[in-house]
């Protein structure tokens, strides 16, 4: 959805003020000159103007215009008391997003950093503008002295990382490696998750395991795991099927693809390669009136699905846990690193990978014999 103009107006205005491209005592422009700028009117000029001034960054002098608030130099003096760091990602709504924004919180206290998270909602234009917001406070006044940056999941990168690397922001990667930016990255080892996922399944018997993801893209984490599926399958000396790899499976054709393999006894075995695909499994597989394991085992990556559709089965899941405690603590480290201008860690940016865990619960069993 398009941000409304007065929104846009109050965004801006905000921004440069905690950026420090405003300074308190600063004059803003006439509501005028704003709905000339925005293409508004008057009215949503001052009504932008009127948020800011109920927000309290800025007062109005009768007679002499619109200015930024003085009480905010407290305010500003307040936040460079401590280190400060901003963290960039998708949404705080999914188990592991949840699980992860608390570590990563208590990690920076326990460093001494105050934490500012931006949530782009997956959406590539809302990423653009938080890291270009943190770029620019990092270059004016030093709001922010370092960023940790959790990519959406999107079929193009955000190009606007590239200033991060050139204004020399201190940045880590979280979850998502970027192939090709020079920048270090913190994540699950995902070749090893989907590896372990598919040992146990067949250890159980499997032969037959179909890989899904619900949607496709230049995400590294999922293609990283569809190769630790075709390393632990050739390993085995399994041969690997190029149709059980289900991508898009949001679409409804490849959703009746993956229930009539599963009839047919083509597959005996799904192996999720997030919480959200492992939802949309579930939801098909109960839709078509199959039972989870006796007509199919399922494994997924992150303990839970969607916990509104799945909260009865989610205790129970076959999963592969990612050390969020872990991945959280190392990333702080690497920042203060960075922060710290140590050599070793600013000219070699390291990928480190987190080991995973393996929690057995009731959605996994032998494979059910077919005529």
């Amino acid at each position: 959805m398009k941000t409304p103009k007065y929104q846009q107006i109050i965004n801006n205005i905000t921004e440069k003020i905690n950026s420090a491209v405003l300074k308190p005592g600063d004059r803003l422009p006439t509501e005028k000159q704003l709905s000339e700028q925005y293409g508004v009117s008057r009215i949503v000029a001052s009504n932008a103007m009127a948020k800011l001034v109920d927000k309290g960054l800025v007062e109005r002098v009768q007679g002499r215009g619109s200015f930024v608030s003085e009480k905010h130099q407290n305010l500003y003096k307040k936040i460079r008391d401590d280190v400060n760091i901003a963290i960039v990602m998708p949404e705080i709504s999914s188990p592991f997003n949840i699980s992860l924004s608390h570590n990563l919180n208590e990690a920076a206290q326990k460093a001494g950093m105050r934490c500012a998270f931006y949530l782009t909602g997956n959406e590539l234009d809302t990423e653009v503008d938080d890291v270009t917001f943190v770029t620019r406070a990092f270059e004016n006044g030093r709001v922010y002295d370092g960023l940790l940056l959790f990519s959406c999941s999107r079929n193009v990168y955000n190009k606007h990382i590239l200033d991060i690397v050139d204004k020399k922001v201190p940045t880590v990667l979280i979850d998502r490696y970027l192939p090709g930016i020079p920048l270090p990255c913190v994540q699950t080892d995902n070749v090893k998750a989907v590896r372990m996922a598919t040992a146990e399944l067949i250890s159980l018997g499997h032969r037959k395991i179909a890989v899904c993801m619900a949607s496709s893209g230049i995400v590294s984490s999922l293609a990283e795991r569809t190769e630790g599926f075709i390393q632990e399958m050739c390993e085995q000396k399994i041969m690997i099927d190029p149709s059980m790899v289900i991508k898009e499976l949001c679409e409804e054709k490849n959703q009746q693809k993956l229930i009539e393999m599963i009839k047919e006894g083509r597959a005996t075995a799904v192996i999720c390669l997030n919480s959200g695909t492992y939802s949309l499994v579930r939801k098909i597989v109960n839709k078509s009136g199959l039972k989870c394991p006796d007509d199919v085992s399922l494994m997924a990556i992150d303990k839970y699905g969607s916990p509104e559709l799945f909260s009865n089965y989610a205790a129970d899941t076959s999963c592969i846990i990612q050390d969020t405690q872990r991945i959280a603590a190392e990333g702080i480290a690497m920042l203060k690193k960075l922060m710290d201008n140590d050599a070793e860690t600013c000219n070699n940016p390291q990928k480190i990978l987190i080991a995973p865990s393996f929690s057995k619960g009731n959605t996994i069993g032998k494979p059910k014999s077919h005529d």
